[in-house]
């Protein structure tokens, strides 16, 4: 939010340089991103009035005007359309500096030109104008244009957070300034009206939801002067808060939503048919805005509408129909205050924004709405004239102000500093919260603009803020530590990350919407959760599956000539009936290891991606709980892939496997990628804490061995047998080291060998001993899987 120097200052005293108010701002939670002058210095350039204008002898588009500076009198060549006599302007002399141009004497067209005409751009108060500035006819000749437009000033970029909706505006700020500064608003609320508002309010108005609009005011000002311009001060400070000039009702309506955070509404009177009535909109129903968007409704939008239809979509803008114009005469002022809730839904839903709803969704003070109507009123009538009605207003009975007990300990407690229960009072008293004292702290009574102050921990937070966190004494910590009973937990939770970035993955960060049509392909029999206003297209479902953002991101590099691709991410998935699972996964793509210059060429494969997922396993230690399966998910090669299932419970731990040759094809992938994918929470509930074991002082023995068994038999059964054995604590490692079919293999059969690693941790292993051990293992495998030990 943009908030002029002086602005502020006329609200609130200030004593410090404005650098420093920012600075505290910041610490206090409103974080200043920018302080910027609202000009350059603009010196040697006067307000000056235009004696007469005559045609160039020498140019059709070109005036030569005689333009006096209440000192002496100046040729001035101009081509602005609106250079007339009698119309105050801005006189750049000679020896001014604009942006980009430092003027001179000039001769134009055989016509010397002492000095130049400026228009708002050229002044560098705006981006684009249409011909020379025109000052106000009171404006006082000879007088620096810094000084007449108090240009002198400085503009604050300040940062709000969604929580602080009574900041959205200057009375919020000077509030927090006040507050921070121990000082008082320097300028209240209105004694009075000061204007006639005898005439009868002539609209009937009719509620459809107090709950979402508990507050509806509407007056109608009648014969205001349509030729009455915007005074250039209140021009001035629009700008200065990136808003443009309209006309004068709206300009005061955005004035009155700048100083004071509530937004109103001018509808033109002449163009509202019958009464007025807020309600939901009707199935198909269309409203055309003030931005020309003409837009559906459903039932789920507010509505503020006349007998023909919505003249405004309530909350957010104004519709075309009821617009406004320079020719308006007679309006109705709206001031209203609308749920939050209910604006939030309604901007997301239809993806419009605005400064209303920016401040509406946020919250708005139940208490302004009359305040604002009556400021509005009175500048309307004091600057273009009108007779205003009585305010017509329909008011919900409603809670503006809650009490919050504060406990001194709990304070104590959160903070983890002792403040003083008299620092603790003057903090409420700078915010103007009135409190009573209780035996244990204080009831705090919130006013109204402070609808973020919810529960206790609210205050402790005020507290420390206005106290400042600077102010309370820094204290070492001093815990007591004592001896996990369960090594289990002391396991590094992001363990997982750090195995495979040692094993040469990069760690990506994808965004939880991704592409519809992709992740259709890689889980078609899973709905995914669709976002009702996605950022673009290929952004527009909730993610099931983190390989659609693996898969995206390989695209992306294989576009910039990236032949090797190891990826992995670790994230949260989201679910049509609200669940979420968070996901590990992974993608290899081209070499298995970095191009050198003896390095081999190897392209990643299934079982690459399996050693790397048997070390996750390894890690966690639950290598041996878990066993690979058969996988049936439709995003994997049929044959090349597996799936993770926990030996005991039955549970699914994930899959692995080559990318599906269908959608290598619709990606149009040179080659195809291996993916896994694990439930991490499946994976830490497995988890079994490694403890150290002595490695034995005696010697391993291996013995290789040869079986013929039937080519369905998975290895990991055989390893499984073995390991489980009733002799597997003398049995260290089983490994697999070929397989073959072929020549000399009976069809229908396979030939693999095992590798058998025997060691004992107590002695050493006689030839006898591992002769009857590995007799154990034959006969094991012959009688459990049909298989033949061969010569």
């Amino acid at each position: 939010m943009k908030i002029s120097e002086k602005w502020l200052r006329s609200f609130v005293k200030i004593d410090r340089p404005i650098q420093e108010i920012a600075e505290i701002l910041t610490m206090r939670g409103l974080e200043v991103e920018e302080i910027a002058p609202v000009s350059s210095a603009l010196n040697n350039i006067v307000v000056a009035e235009i004696l007469s204008a005559e045609q160039h002898p020498n140019a059709d588009r070109l005036r030569v005007c005689q333009v006096n500076d209440g000192a002496e009198t100046f040729t001035i060549v101009c081509g602005a359309p609106n250079a007339r006599a009698g119309i105050k302007v801005a006189l750049a002399k000679i020896g001014a500096i604009l942006p980009g141009v430092t003027i001179k004497k000039s001769k134009i067209r055989d016509v010397e030109s002492h000095g130049m005409l400026c228009s708002v751009s050229e002044l560098g108060l705006a981006e684009k104008s249409e011909g020379i500035m025109e000052l106000p006819e009171d404006a006082p000749v000879g007088t620096a244009l810094m000084e007449y437009l108090e240009l002198d000033d400085n503009i604050l970029d300040i940062s709000i957070t969604p929580n602080r909706g009574d900041c959205v505006s200057v009375l919020g700020i000077a509030r927090e300034v006040a507050a921070i500064e121990g000082g008082a608003l320097l300028r209240g609320r209105p004694t009075g009206s000061h204007y006639a508002n005898n005439e009868v309010f002539a609209l009937q108005i009719k509620n459809h939801d107090p709950v979402a609009c508990p507050i509806y005011l509407a007056r109608i000002i009648r014969d205001i002067n349509p030729k009455i311009a915007t005074p250039i001060w209140l021009k001035e400070k629009l700008r200065r808060s990136g808003i443009r000039s309209i006309t004068l009702p709206v300009d005061v309506t955005n004035y009155v939503m700048l100083e004071l955070g509530q937004p109103m509404h001018a509808f033109d009177l002449q163009h509202i048919i019958g009464d007025l009535e807020i309600r939901y909109a009707r199935l198909d129903e269309r409203v055309t805005l003030l931005n020309e968007t003409s837009v559906a409704l459903d039932d789920s939008a507010l509505v503020i509408a006349d007998e023909q239809g919505p003249v405004a979509l309530a909350g957010i803008m104004g519709g075309l129909r009821g617009a406004v114009s320079v020719n308006t005469c007679d309006i109705i002022l709206e001031c209203a205050h609308f749920s939050p809730e209910l604006i939030g839904n309604t901007v997301r839903q239809y993806n419009l924004h605005s400064d209303s709803s920016y401040r509406f969704e946020r919250g708005v003070d139940p208490e302004l709405p009359l305040r604002a109507m009556e400021l509005a009123t009175q500048m309307i009538v004091d600057i273009a004239g009108g007779v205003a009605s009585v305010v017509k207003d329909l008011v919900t009975n409603h809670s503006v102000q809650s009490t919050i007990l504060l406990r001194f300990s709990k304070l104590e407690k959160v903070i983890g500093a002792v403040i003083s229960p008299s620092a603790i009072k003057n903090c409420f008293s700078a915010l103007a919260m009135h409190y009573v004292e209780v035996p244990e702290g204080l009831m705090v009574t919130v006013p109204s603009y402070r609808f973020d102050l919810k529960i206790e921990e609210d205050l402790i937070e005020e507290v420390l803020r206005i106290h400042g966190c600077d102010a309370v004494e820094a204290i070492a910590p001093s815990p007591l530590l004592s001896l996990q009973s369960s090594l289990t937990s002391m396991v590094n939770i992001d363990s997982e990350r750090l195995v495979l970035k040692t094993l040469g993955y990069d760690e990506i960060i994808s965004y939880s919407f991704v592409d519809e049509k992709l992740q259709a392909q890689l889980v078609p029999n899973q709905k995914a959760i669709k976002l009702l206003n996605p950022i673009s297209q290929d952004m527009s479902v909730m993610r099931t599956t983190l390989w659609t953002g693996l898969l995206t991101t390989l695209l992306y590099n294989l576009r910039r000539q990236q032949s090797r691709v190891h990826l992995f991410e670790q994230g949260l998935c989201f679910f049509e009936d609200g669940s979420q699972l968070k996901k590990l996964s992974g993608l290899i793509y081209g070499s298995v290891y970095p191009e050198t210059w003896d390095s081999s060429k190897e392209i990643g494969q299934f079982f690459n991606v399996k050693n790397d997922v048997i070390a996750l396993l390894a890690e966690n230690g639950v290598v041996d709980s878990y066993e690979f399966m058969r996988s049936k998910n439709p995003a994997l090669h049929p044959t090349q892939s597996a799936q993770l299932v926990h030996k005991q419970t039955r549970s699914v731990l994930g899959d692995i496997g080559v990318l599906h040759p269908q959608l290598v094809q619709s990606l149009d992938l040179p080659m195809s990628p291996v993916l896994f994918e694990l439930d991490v929470q499946v994976l830490r509930q497995a988890r079994i804490c490694r403890e150290f074991s002595p490695l034995s002082k005696f010697p391993e023995v291996r013995r290789d061995l040869s079986f013929l068994m039937p080519t369905d038999v998975p290895y990991a059964d055989i390893h499984g047998e073995i390991l489980n054995s009733d002799k597997s604590d003398r049995i260290r490692r089983v490994t697999i080291f070929d397989v073959y079919q072929g020549k000399g293999v009976p069809e229908g059969q396979k030939s693999i060998a095992i590798a058998l690693i025997i060691q004992d941790s107590l002695k050493t292993l006689m030839d006898d001993e591992v002769a009857t051990l590995v007799k154990e293992v034959i006969d094991l495998v012959e009688s459990k899987f049909k298989a033949t030990l061969r010569d």
